[in-house]
């Protein structure tokens, strides 16, 4: 997956702390935003979570971009319709996206912003909006 993602909870720039999730960017087995969006999401011959040490690094100004490989078991397909969710140093829930087919995809090196204002489907608390940019490599 490829992303870049703003506004991003600012004590994850000194990295992950020792809570569950923390700052973690993470796939979930569920397809809602409004409630229980489920555990990590990991199909197939996949048998342990692949997602624990997913994490994303952001710069002083809250934007972190960058690529990482997952081993979920699942295919493009199959993560259609799950939640992506952008946990805060905390550990907690802080935005949600649903991953749906790419209709808007932007040019190389240019980031998709989704907001809450904008009705994008992704949702923010604490103050701080993340924006996504998805894709399955």
């Amino acid at each position: 997956m490829q992303y870049t993602l703003y506004g991003l909870d600012p004590d994850c720039a000194k990295g992950a702390g020792t809570k569950s999730n923390s700052c973690g960017l993470h796939i979930h087995s569920g397809t809602t935003c409004t409630s229980d969006a489920a555990g990590h999401y990991y199909t197939g011959t996949v048998t342990a979570d692949p997602w624990t040490n997913v994490v994303y690094n952001p710069s002083a100004d809250g934007v972190a971009s960058a690529s990482a490989t997952v081993m979920t078991g699942a295919t493009e397909t199959q993560v259609r319709g799950k939640a992506i969710i952008i946990h805060d140093y905390a550990g907690a829930r802080a935005a949600c996206a649903i991953i749906g087919s790419p209709t808007n995809v932007p040019a190389p090196g240019q980031a998709l912003r989704l907001d809450a204002a904008q009705g994008a489907g992704i949702g923010a608390s604490g103050g701080f909006v993340a924006g996504l940019l998805f894709g399955i490599i």
